[in-house]
């Protein structure tokens, strides 16, 4: 059987390892930290208190995991966590899991008369400190578009004496209650803290 490596156990890792499992092949998701749920899991620090999703549930709502009626229409991040780890539940996706375990390199492995190339994906486990390589034959990139911070090119920023800070920091606004605050940014998220 075909071995896929999957990076990130997020709601997209575990839809890959599902759609994987359905055909055939045998996924290994690769997830540094020690839970599932990716950027809407409070520890990971890529969201704020009160933060809510920008699309309805109905938008995002996986065809055999239907939402409640009691579920607002906008949930809390908080709400679409126990969503997503009521997903990985029903799946029992724990043997396909390598929690703690930060992939450091994926490599293509050539092959002679080979339509698909073969890759090396060298992973380091974070908990026993063990690094290994392995061989899979797929590979899916779930790790997300929100994992780094990536700031403006602005000269002028080394001048400025107050905290610059990048919205993957954002956690509540009380610290910034009585003070003028610049967002750089037009995306959805500085948006909602203009509202906010």
């Amino acid at each position: 059987m075909a071995k896929v490596a999957i990076i990130g156990a997020g709601i997209s890792g575990l839809l890959a390892a599902k759609s994987c499992i359905e055909v055939g092949l045998v996924p290994v998701v690769f997830e540094r930290k020690n839970n599932v749920g990716g950027v809407w899991h409070s520890t990971q620090g890529y969201i704020w208190d009160s933060m809510t999703t920008n699309v309805s549930k109905y938008q995002h709502q996986l065809s055999e995991l239907p939402w409640s009626a009691t579920d607002p229409i906008f949930p809390h991040h908080s709400v679409i966590l126990k969503y997503i780890e009521e997903y990985y539940k029903i799946y029992n996706f724990d043997k396909h899991i390598l929690f703690n375990t930060k992939v450091i390199k994926a490599e293509k492995v050539e092959q002679e008369n080979k339509q698909f190339p073969k890759g090396n994906i060298q992973y380091h486990n974070l908990t026993t400190n063990n690094k290994k390589c392995e061989i899979f034959d797929f590979l899916i990139i779930a790790s997300g578009l929100n994992s780094n911070a990536i700031y403006p090119n602005i000269p002028q920023l080394k001048n400025f004496r107050g905290d610059i800070i990048h919205s993957i920091e954002y956690k509540e606004p009380r610290k910034y209650k009585n003070k003028n605050v610049l967002v750089i940014g037009g995306a959805l998220v500085q948006r909602k803290y203009h509202v906010k």
